[in-house]
């Protein structure tokens, strides 16, 4: 029996380059079919291939949250939610890949109907977009979660 919407445990990612930070303020989705808007805050964070053995911890938790959620049937619908940078739609403009998605990198997407809690290496709150942008250093608090709304698959939610 499938465990709809499993959420796993928080762990911390390693060190990434941020990218499309959308966390102060949410971007506003509405649903196709039922018209109902939702909220959502959303980053990516990138790293160097030399980090991919880092990515374990991460991979560990899509597994559980695949095998709670649907048990035998997980093999057949692996997502990859860790994946290649060329991956990433290149720049429409250009067909060139954005800059930090060069090839030989991997990235996340998070997202979060919640806005995220954003601090410094002291423990303070980043209030300021300036602050937290594009091309900076960070590593996420994060969980997976399985979810079934225009196919199944698993995503990270971002926490901190």
């Amino acid at each position: 029996m499938a465990k709809k919407g499993f959420v796993s445990e928080i762990k911390n990612t390693p060190e990434g380059v941020v990218a499309w930070p959308n966390v102060f303020e949410p971007e506003v989705k509405t649903d196709e079919k039922t018209g109902k808007k939702r909220t959502i805050y959303r980053c990516d964070l990138i790293f160097e291939a030399s980090q991919n053995e880092a990515l374990d911890e991460l991979r560990a938790l899509a597994e559980v949250a695949g095998n709670a959620a649907w048990g035998e049937e997980w093999p057949q619908l692996r997502t990859r939610c860790i994946r290649e940078t060329s991956e990433r739609n290149p720049n429409p403009q250009t067909g060139k890949p954005w800059e930090g998605y060069e090839p030989g990198k991997y990235f996340i997407s998070c997202q979060s109907q919640f806005k995220p809690t954003i601090i410094d290496q002291t423990g303070r709150e980043i209030i300021e977009p300036d602050k937290f942008y594009g091309g900076c250093k960070a590593l996420f608090a994060v969980n997976a979660y399985t979810y079934e709304y225009m196919g199944h698959g698993i995503k990270f939610g971002l926490i901190s």
